[in-house]
């Protein structure tokens, strides 16, 4: 996928086929389909390349020589001798390209690794599994849309979370969530131009809806996602309905807040510096999730049984408050002192409010919502974001009960409880990542250690992480590759590495 200032080499896949000694026969074949399979090509050949239609779609294949249109398809044969390269790109949305040889395809993948190596180059981290680590951060980088700075949560959509069920979603779309943990971790890599580049696009968000924030957006900031089901595909190991569009879209949940701002206060820390109209949006944010914090809501699940009192979202919405107060006391910001009392009573309301009415006595542990006594993972979160130090009794008695009632070695479930929805689901492997970070914070570090060793061997072949595994078979499930759970192997290789360099020196 080149990285190149040339535009007729924007927006493909290019393949080069290298002949290393003696001879050897490469086959190609090349089918298209647009509208979601609905569609097949119309090749035409032109200028020395092969166009592809269907409506108003089209795509191009440069260096297409000795190939041969067979209804929607190309296809045919050549021979490589010694030392020779079959270059061939297809390229999207192009008209009239021109044709494409050898020595620009080399070109391209030199432009491309050059990239890459020098950004990889800049990243802040020397500690253990380094190479896992920027492989991680590649992966988030390449999901970043660089014209408006949003990033997909996945690149693809309905891959299922069980093999032949019903729980496959649309994952191609910028969540407000997904995207500022992304940021957090690359900004605390070095990376803090990709954060800058996100913080414009909220505002410019916000700023156009005039106060509103959704959830979740299309690359470009459009609002509507409307879910539909293709009915003419069978989907992925016959895992029906294939979506495209996502109904979540529609839903209040209050922990987005909290996250764009602890994003900003990650960013400014590092030495990044906002902007009068970005302040604005954040801190409007922060009244916002001061104001509406006692609401239910949807949860970071997205769960669809309805609204509840999800003690995550209440953790959010105090950081919302919390890193507000930060903000503005980190650059003296002339905040009137009747805001900033408010955002300081909503986060000790919460504070009490969680730690009361979110705590479940019968399991010793924070509870998914007020009033249930069902476990969720995501209430680790507790004594990851400061709301109680990790060494609470209270943080430590759910995170142990947590890992009982939700683990399975190192693998953590997301939550047993009803959600509204059929069929079940595999680990959710961000989940796993954050109980290495809370047992990290907590001192525990051999048991970190050993669940994050065991968590980074489910990685697939290219090193990249799916959003759920299967238990038992250890089958990647889920859209792929899954944002969160690389933020999720950068946070737990950043903590535990520093815990292990302050545990060393303390011994000297």
């Amino acid at each position: 996928m080149p990285r190149t200032v040339h535009p007729q080499r924007r927006n493909g896949l290019f393949r080069l086929a290298v002949c290393r000694r003696g001879k050897v026969g490469v086959r190609v074949e090349v089918e298209p389909r647009f509208d979601y399979g609905a569609s097949p090509a119309r090749w035409t050949r032109r200028g020395g390349c092969w166009e592809a239609a269907a409506g108003e779609s089209r795509a191009a294949l440069r260096g297409a020589a000795g190939l041969a249109a067979d209804g929607g398809r190309l296809e045919g044969a050549v021979e490589l001798a010694r030392g020779r390269c079959l270059p061939l790109a297809f390229v999207f949305g192009a008209r009239a390209p021109r044709p494409l040889d050898e020595d620009e395809a080399r070109e391209s993948l030199r432009e491309t690794a050059g990239f890459w190596r020098r950004w990889t180059s800049l990243a802040r981290y020397d500690g253990p599994r380094r190479a896992e680590v920027l492989r991680s951060a590649l992966a988030l980088k390449a999901l970043i849309y660089e014209p408006t700075g949003a990033m997909v949560a996945a690149p693809t959509t309905s891959l299922p979370e069980s093999l032949g069920g019903a729980r496959n979603w649309d994952y191609r779309f910028a969540w407000v969530r997904d995207t500022s943990m992304v940021l957090e971790v690359l900004d605390r890599l070095g990376y803090g131009r990709e954060t800058a580049g996100f913080m414009a696009w909220l505002t410019r968000v916000i700023r156009r809806d005039r106060g509103a924030l959704q959830i979740m957006y299309g690359l470009r900031g459009e609002r509507d996602l409307a879910e539909r089901e293709l009915p003419g595909l069978s989907g992925y190991a016959d895992s029906r309905p294939v979506r495209v569009g996502n109904g979540a879209y529609r839903q209040l949940q209050l922990d987005v807040f909290g996250e764009a701002l602890d994003t900003a206060w990650v960013f400014e820390k590092s030495g990044g510096v906002l902007t009068g109209a970005e302040w604005e949006v954040l801190a409007h944010l922060a009244d916002v999730a001061c104001a509406r914090w006692r609401e239910k809501d949807a949860g970071i699940w997205e769960v669809r049984g309805g609204p509840r009192h999800f003690v995550y979202s209440k953790i959010m919405c105090w950081v919302a408050a919390d890193r507000a107060l930060k903000l503005a006391r980190a650059q003296s910001r002339a905040e009137p002192e009747e805001r900033l009392a408010r955002w300081r009573a909503a986060a000790r309301e919460i504070v009490e409010s969680v730690t009361t009415d979110g705590w479940c006595e019968a399991k010793k542990s924070f509870a998914q919502s007020y009033g249930s006594d069902a476990l969720d993972a995501s209430v680790l979160m507790v004594g990851l974001t400061g709301m109680l130090p990790p060494d609470d009794p209270r943080v430590v008695s759910t995170l142990d009960a947590v890992l009982r009632e939700l683990g399975d070695g190192p693998l953590v479930a997301r939550y047993r409880s009803a959600d509204g929805l059929a069929g079940a689901e595999g680990s959710f492997l961000l989940c796993g990542f954050w109980a290495v970070e809370l047992l990290t914070r907590m001192g525990r570090l051999r048991e970190a250690r050993e669940r994050f060793d065991a968590l980074l061997a489910l990685a697939g072949p290219l090193g990249l992480f799916s959003e759920e595994i299967e238990a038992k078979t250890r089958t990647a499930l889920g859209n792929y590759p899954q944002a969160l759970t690389h933020v999720g192997v950068i946070y737990a290789a950043w903590t535990l590495a520093k815990a292990e360099r302050d545990a060393r020196a303390a011994r000297r």
